[in-house]
């Protein structure tokens, strides 16, 4: 996916950051620009193309449009990744870089005016913090390739991080004139496309791409209609071309793909559309659950024991706590995970969340709403955003306050509030929900960050996600000011 933007970090940058950006800010900047047409500024609707693409036959293994390999053939590294693109439409290099390098790595407002990619480095890993850890194959290739070939992508990839720049550094959802130019043209050609009789071009990873950029566009400004329509087309595209498997040479768009559909479920609380194709990279329980020390082992035994907690849950649980170990392994060791247990374990926890319900206020339900909101904060990450699930925080706040305390031992309660807090409550709901814990005189509460740290990673935590918010949530909370 084209990745959006998030500002995390106001603070000057060091000495070698401070060259990097000398070193690149002027990038693009002595290119001679292309006129842009003249156009009056109007209010620009999200409108949808009709996702009417006929039925027709499975796409085939080499894409159509990678035949017009032609434009975008890179030689051998000279300066970016992108200088030496002959890219598919006139546009200014340097905002494609802009905006190829942002859309990759997340910027921070500090860095907010500056033209280039002075920033990719800074904040790489707010969006997708697990990325360093997680082995993706042609991930580069496929992102940089479709730029020279396909002008569909390259305006999707401009429109879209240029807006969701300008929205986190304090802008408003109302388009400027420069990304309303990319983004009319997007629409334009995705209706020409799905149109046409170029199958391949219809059904390509580029194509799917920009689709599900819409989407998530879409849900960012807050127009659920348009999203959901976007999310259908793009389910129909990955329907026609065979399924979500015949996309397993970009595994980082199937990701993506599916962080899209997931973060659009958990808001408006409707059903994934890629529920089905989930399934297929899911996986059981097919290794032991790997508990290091005692606490972890007292923290598994007090879900195991819980009363009428549905053994789909324990199950679950499981498998979400192994990938945490693993993950906090591979972090301490700076080793890799495959790409197929990221996305398997996400499909096996979220989406087996997503099928089930139970009363609110029940064990089964807390539990259920306890996962969905800590796996939210692994593979998602929209709240990083500003952007709530607002379904998810709904039904998890009702849930908590109705739910019988007296069936919970006291740490796994305090594990159920922390994630809330760190994962989809506001300021005002995780104060709300300070009020609803039990008084501290009824258990002992840590009254250090070190040792909440300890508790909460015996039940469940990654620490290269969470220690940061978690510890501010707990200094606000329980250490006297």
């Amino acid at each position: 996916m084209l990745p959006f933007l998030v500002s995390t970090d106001k603070s000057r940058p060091d000495d070698e950051t401070r060259k990097f950006i000398r070193s690149h800010v002027m990038l693009g900047k002595n290119r001679r620009k292309a006129p842009l047409r003249r156009s009056p500024r109007t209010s620009v609707e999200h409108a949808s193309p009709i996702y009417a693409v006929p039925s027709i036959g499975k796409v085939h293994q080499t894409e159509g449009l990678r035949t017009r390999a032609g434009l975008s053939m890179i030689p051998g590294k000279v300066g970016s990744d992108l200088s030496t693109i002959q890219f598919a439409d006139d546009v200014d290099p340097g905002v494609v870089e802009t905006s190829s390098f942002q859309a990759q790595h997340t910027v921070t407002t500090a860095y907010a005016n500056l033209p280039s990619t002075t920033v990719s480095s800074i904040a790489k890993r707010t969006l997708f913090p697990l990325s360093p850890y997680i082995l993706f194959k042609r991930r580069e290739e496929n992102w940089v390739e479709p730029l020279g070939f396909d002008p569909l992508y390259l305006h999707a990839l401009i429109f879209s991080t240029h807006e969701y720049f300008e929205s986190v550094r304090g802008g408003t959802n109302a388009l400027n004139r420069r990304t309303s130019i990319h983004l009319h043209k997007t629409l334009r050609l995705l209706r020409d496309r799905l149109s046409g009789d170029n199958d391949q071009a219809r059904l390509s990873p580029s194509t799917a791409t920009v689709v599900m950029t819409l989407a998530a566009h879409a849900h960012f400004i807050g127009d659920p209609t348009s999203a959901k329509h976007h999310l259908l087309g793009l389910q129909k595209i990955v329907e026609l071309r065979g399924g979500i498997t015949t996309l397993s040479d970009n595994t980082k768009l199937v990701v993506e793909l599916l962080r899209c559909d997931l973060g659009i479920a958990l808001d408006s609380g409707s059903t994934p559309v890629f529920l089905d194709e989930a399934s297929r990279l899911s996986y059981g329980i097919t290794e032991p659950l790997i508990l290091d020390n005692d606490l972890s082992i007292d923290a598994y035994l007090s879900i195991m024991l819980l009363r009428h907690i549905d053994s789909v849950m324990i199950d679950v649980w499981q498998v979400m706590a192994r990938f945490c170990f693993l993950i906090n392994q591979a972090v301490m060791s700076k080793d890799h995970i495959s790409t197929e247990l990221y996305m398997g374990s996400m499909c096996s926890v979220m989406y087996r969340l997503m099928t089930v319900e139970y009363v609110v206020g029940s064990t089964s339900e807390a539990i259920r709403l306890g996962l969905l909101a800590f796996s939210s904060s692994v593979f998602l990450q929209w709240k990083g955003l500003g952007r709530a699930y607002n379904y998810l925080r709904i039904r998890y706040m009702s849930s908590l306050v109705s739910l019988n305390q007296s069936d919970f031992p006291s740490y796994l309660l305090l594990w159920l509030f922390m994630v809330g807090g760190i994962s989809v409550f506001g300021t005002e709901e995780v104060q709300l929900m300070a009020a609803c814990m039990p008084p501290q005189d009824t258990f002992n509460l840590p009254t250090s960050w070190e040792e909440m740290q300890h508790i909460l990673g015996g039940y469940m935590w990654i620490h290269a996600i969470h220690d940061q918010a978690g510890e501010k949530m707990f200094r606000s909370l329980f250490i006297p000011q």
